[in-house]
């Protein structure tokens, strides 16, 4: 399994291949799923992930001001992103409860 990268605030015209070619140069990628202003995408090595957040996140994409990029943690109850605001909306009252 590899790592996935929650990508958030993309441009409503964003696509799989404009994703492709913004992480391409951190490593193979396995997998990239675009949703509605977010997506994911899933690399073959933990490093290549990390070093991507690290460059990614907070730059201009396709016109938006920023692109935010956050490495995914698994946990029992469902996955959150890593980030030291807080639990994200979509975690259910009981995942945040343990948590």
């Amino acid at each position: 399994m590899g790592t996935r990268v929650y990508l958030g605030h993309l441009s409503r015209d964003a696509s799989d291949r404009d994703i492709e070619n913004l992480f391409k140069n951190y490593g193979r990628l396995r997998e990239v799923t675009i949703k509605n202003g977010f997506g994911f995408v899933e690399f073959s090595d933990p490093r290549d992930a990390k070093d991507a957040v690290y460059d990614v996140h907070g730059k201009d994409f396709l016109g938006e001001r920023y692109v935010q990029v956050q490495r995914i943690r698994y946990c029992l109850l469902g996955y959150s992103t890593t980030t030291t605001a807080g639990l994200p909306a979509f975690l259910s009252p009981l995942a945040r409860a343990l948590a």
